[in-house]
């Protein structure tokens, strides 16, 4: 029996369809979060992002490809390169780099020291930042103090006191750099979209306004609705608030 060059890649193609939908699977299951993929086409081409990127790290075993997976969707899909999560760079960007069975194993002990350091027991810690963000006031988003970057350390302490603590000052002052950088892409007004997309990138990520796990992001920013600068913050306020009371709401039965 001689099998056909066009055989093997059908097999190959069948078997990675499968795995693909394995991940889109498990993909679902990666809760609590203000996750929200624009629509299937969407999530399976993030779930292949993820596919070529344990690809370029060299990680061929399947839990290793599940594990990136598994960290782009708990970190942020830039984690890698975010201020927030050093060790990441260290392990991946290390010269020579080590074998991917040490290279996962870092990985998954750095994700769970964060998992159990900042988002707790049953995620008790995630779920009650989630809260007490979705039920702050707008007002309290709006920095009048003189000294703006205190005022925002002392509100992200606030919101999240155990993930303040856990990414530490140098992680926080990027965090605020990405906010100013933000705030002034968009043309927002500082006294609220400084404080707005810090808290953004803080929460969800460096990268959350570009991730496709957030596309109510981009459609707060494009609201085709919203017809002055004062609406468009408070617009996406809404929707940042709205998708977090959705995550720390009890499950249905």
């Amino acid at each position: 029996m001689v099998i056909r060059s066009e055989q093997v890649q059908h097999f190959d193609d069948v078997l990675r369809a499968k795995f693909e939908t394995e991940l889109v699977e498990f993909s679902r299951t990666v809760r609590p979060s203000a996750r929200q993929f624009a629509d299937d086409a969407a999530e399976l081409q993030f779930v292949r992002a993820a596919m070529e990127r344990a690809r370029s790290w060299g990680f061929t075993d399947r839990d290793f490809v599940q594990l990136t997976l598994e960290l782009m969707l708990r970190l942020g899909n830039e984690f890698d390169a975010d201020a927030q999560f050093p060790w990441a760079r260290v392990i991946l960007h290390a010269e020579p780099r080590d074998p991917e069975f040490i290279m996962a194993t870092q990985l998954y002990n750095g994700m769970k020291d964060f998992l159990e350091r900042v988002q707790g027991p049953g995620n008790a810690l995630l779920l009650a930042a989630y809260g007490k963000i979705a039920s702050t006031p707008d007002e309290a988003w709006v920095i009048r103090s003189s000294d703006g970057q205190s005022a925002l350390l002392t509100m992200l302490r606030y919101f999240y006191p155990q993930r303040f603590d856990y990414i530490g000052e140098r992680a926080l002052r990027h965090i605020m750099a990405k906010g100013i950088e933000d705030a002034r892409r968009v043309s927002m007004p500082p006294r609220i979209g400084v404080p707005l997309f810090s808290g953004i990138a803080f929460l969800l990520g460096h990268g959350a306004l570009a991730d496709p796990q957030y596309p109510w992001i981009a459609a707060a920013l494009e609201d085709p609705r919203v017809t002055s600068p004062e609406e468009q913050p408070r617009n996406l306020l809404h929707r940042l608030k709205e998708r977090l009371a959705r995550a720390a709401a009890p499950a249905t039965p």
